[in-house]
Parts: structure tokens; sequence; C-alpha cells
């Protein structure tokens, strides 16, 4: 159920699905963002800084990799806002851009160059005059090995430019509404004990800890299933209420060896959603987050959910 402007509620699953939105925005927005990017990697290069050959270890490309990126930003910031999901197609089509953007930008600077070059050279001339011409650090010209170091130049930029796509393609997605999920953390919930230091030759106490831990994790999972019953029941009150006394309690329960953290994932448009249940186990660098459990929950309370929490 989802809310008309007049605050009627409407049934947004019963009306089928949504006709499939175009990526060519998407497009439109990577372009956008490719022709920003590069307009300023041409000044920085006027001004002597020429951000695409900057290589680390040698051979890695990290010049023209984060240049990548932040002309590429565009196609996942566009299918965020437009809600067009970026797929096989649409991801291959942002490869073909990044990839003619290259040269796009290659051949503005041919033009910005052409009038003073002399004798006159064709692009293509001019190309692999360019690439013939780089060298390793203060070494001499690599010739025709140059044409390694390019392919790793383009390849960096390409591949950059994929990659905030790529990232966008990981993330959960409501194929209903045609937008992407939000996921909003809920609370910490106990399942463990407070670490404490025990000799390993002491086998009694060794045992007792470990019969402690599995009877407070299996707490835990107890309370996770009274949560989730809550919250499929409808009892979105109680369920809230819980969470707030948990709230009070996250710094003494996150010195504990495990907890379960909760959170709601849910579609903006129809509030469809789910309870995700995970275990964190250690502190610090050496925490283990892992799934444990998901709930599927109605939109009533996922919409009282965001409103009170």
């Amino acid at each position: 159920m989802s809310e008309l402007p007049d605050g009627r509620e409407m049934d947004v699953v019963a009306q089928g699905p949504r006709e499939k939105r175009a990526g060519m925005l998407v497009i439109a927005f990577g372009l956008l963002t490719t022709a920003v990017m590069m307009s300023v990697v041409f000044l920085m290069n006027a001004a002597g800084f020429d951000a695409m050959n900057i290589y680390v270890f040698v051979l890695f490309p990290l010049g023209a990799l984060i240049v990548g990126i932040f002309a590429g930003s565009g196609y996942g910031l566009g299918s965020w806002w437009t809600g067009a999901k970026i797929g096989g197609t649409l991801l291959v089509l942002v490869l073909v851009w990044q990839f003619l953007a290259f040269f796009a930008a290659q051949f503005v600077e041919y033009l910005a160059l052409k009038a003073n070059m002399n004798p006159p050279l064709s692009f293509w001339q001019y190309f692999d005059s360019s690439t013939r011409g780089f060298r390793l650090e203060n070494g001499p010209p690599l010739g025709i090995w140059g044409y390694g170091l390019r392919l790793l130049q383009i390849t960096g930029f390409t591949l950059g430019g994929l990659l905030g796509s790529l990232l966008l393609m990981t993330q959960p997605y409501c194929e209903q509404c045609q937008m992407y999920r939000k996921t909003k953390q809920l609370g910490v919930m106990p399942a463990g004990i407070k670490p404490r230091k025990v000799k390993k030759k002491n086998a009694a106490e060794q045992g007792a800890m470990q019969a402690e831990a599995e009877e407070a994790f299996s707490g835990g999972l107890q309370l996770m299933e009274e949560t989730a019953e809550m919250a499929q029941s409808g009892d979105t009150k109680t369920f809230c209420e819980l969470m707030q006394e948990l709230k009070a309690q996250k710094k003494e329960i996150n010195k504990q060896s495990t907890r379960l953290t909760v959170s709601v994932e849910f579609c903006p448009a129809c509030h469809a959603g789910r309870l995700i249940y995970k275990t964190m186990q250690g502190h610090g660098d050496e925490t283990i987050v892992q799934e444990l459990a998901t709930y599927q929950v109605g939109p009533a309370f996922v919409r009282e959910v965001r409103v009170t929490m």
C-alpha cells in the first residue's frame, strides 16, 4: 500500500509491473559527467599537469583510473536518480561510451595542438606519435612498447568508469516500483558474553564460559524470533519500544563477544520490506559480520518504523 496526495491509500502491487524505465537518461548523465571531467583534464594538461599519465608501481594507471571513476560517476548517479536499473545491456553501453569518450578526449587534444604542428599530422598520426613517445620515468621513448602503456591507460579509464555502475548493480532493487531500496539500521541485540581472560589449562572454566556463550547466543536467537514475530504480526508499537530499550543499552551490548544487528530494507515507494538480522563477532578490525536471517514485513510496519525510529 502507498499513500495518495490526499492521504488515501492505494494498492501499488495490484496495479502490476510498471513500464520499464529507459536507460537513455542514465547514458545522458554519464556523458555529462564525462564531458565535465575530460574538460577538467584538458585544462590541467594546458597547465602542465597530465592527470591521465600518472602511474604507480611503474605500470599501474592510477591517474586514468581516477579520472575514469569521476567521468563515469554520472552513470551510477543517473541510475539512482531515475530508477533505471543498470543491467547487462546498459553496462555494455556504458563500457562502449567510456571507450569512445577516451578517444574523443584525445581528438580534442589533437585539435588544440593541430595549428602548431609542423609538419601537419592526421589524428591517427598524432595518436601514434604521442603513444610511441611514452616514457617510463626519465627513460627514453618506448616506441612500439608505448602501446602497452596506452592500453593500460585505456583499460584504467574504461574500468574506472564502470566501477560506480558495477557497485550499484549489487544494491537491492524493487522491480515493482523500479526504485533502489534503502536500508535503515534499527538496533543491536545481545547475543553473547563480555570477553574475559581464562587460562587455557583451566578446562572447567573454559567449558563454563563456552556454555555461557552458547546460552547467550540462544537467547539472542529467541529475541530475534520474537521481534520478527512482532513485526510480521503488526505489533509495531511493542517492537519499537523494545528497540528503544535496547538502544539505551547499546554501549554495553557492543562490549559482548557476539551481537545481533537488525535493520529494515525497504522500497521508498511501496514500502515493501524485510528485516535483516546479522551476527557481529569480535571487535575492531577483527569484527566478523554475517547475515543470519531475513523476514518479510508489510508496508504498514515499514512506514511506522520509519517515522518512529
